[in-house]
């Protein structure tokens, strides 16, 4: 047992240490929210298309998400298609604000309903050329898109690792929308535009770039907070103990 000084020594040197490692997780989860890696490529002509399946990764409107994320050899304006089969709303926890549909030609919106801020309006039906449009209507049926920066993300309700079947299906339609891109990709330049969506995610705050729960937010700023003074005050009380 600890008695006097040597007790309050340990209990503020545990405290600090607690406090240290907890803040030092929340930084670096803040800091480096989106996972990096790579599980293949897929080439076609000069451009390479690298891609991670993912399972419950989270996503940066705080929902989870699996599925496929294709990195882009160009940067795209900001774009949500959510297949009226799904519910989007449900299934990825989050609301986007009236007044960003994108109408397209066709019956495109019968089958998907498109989202883009109003500044990008222009940009997101040259990406959506009519033959990317139907790609997408004949193979996407069952997944949500998403357009951003260098990234499109194909989203599925379901897990894909254990999956062998729905894995082979995703590279199977990412290889087809990989296909019709890229012919595009030749000409179009990227966009300079960084408009996002409005997008609400029921409970959560955003903090530098990232979607976090209201408590997780509290409790990662009172670690940090606290982390500093408590470890000032563990090594004061070690050097009174040892002047004693």
């Amino acid at each position: 047992m600890f008695a006097g000084d040597s007790l309050w020594l340990w209990v503020f040197y545990t405290m600090s240490s607690i406090f240290a490692i907890v803040f030092g997780i929340s930084l670096v989860r803040f800091t480096f929210f989106r996972e990096s890696r790579e599980d293949g490529q897929i080439k076609r002509g000069s451009n390479v298309y690298t891609y991670a399946m993912v399972d419950n990764a989270k996503w940066h409107f705080h929902s989870r998400v699996s599925g496929i994320i294709i990195t882009l050899p160009k940067r795209v304006p900001h774009i949500i298609l959510d297949s009226v089969t799904n519910d989007m709303n449900k299934d990825l926890g989050i609301t986007i604000a009236p007044g960003q549909e994108l109408l397209l030609e066709g019956d495109f919106n019968q089958n998907f309903i498109a989202f883009t801020p109003r500044a990008s309006q222009s940009e997101a039906r040259e990406i959506l050329t009519p033959d990317v449009m139907t790609v997408i209507k004949e193979h996407f049926k069952d997944y949500e898109l998403e357009f951003y920066e260098n990234r499109l993300t194909i989203i599925t309700p379901q897990l894909v690792r254990d999956n062998n079947l729905l894995h082979e299906l995703l590279l199977e339609v990412s290889e087809k929308i990989i296909s019709e891109l890229d012919h595009k990709f030749r000409s179009y330049q990227g966009t300079e535009n960084t408009a996002e969506l409005n997008i609400s995610s029921a409970g959560v705050v955003r903090v530098l770039g990232g979607y976090y729960s209201p408590v997780y937010v509290l409790l990662m700023t009172l670690a940090g907070l606290l982390t500093l003074p408590t470890f000032i005050f563990g090594v004061y009380m070690m050097a009174t103990s040892s002047m004693n």
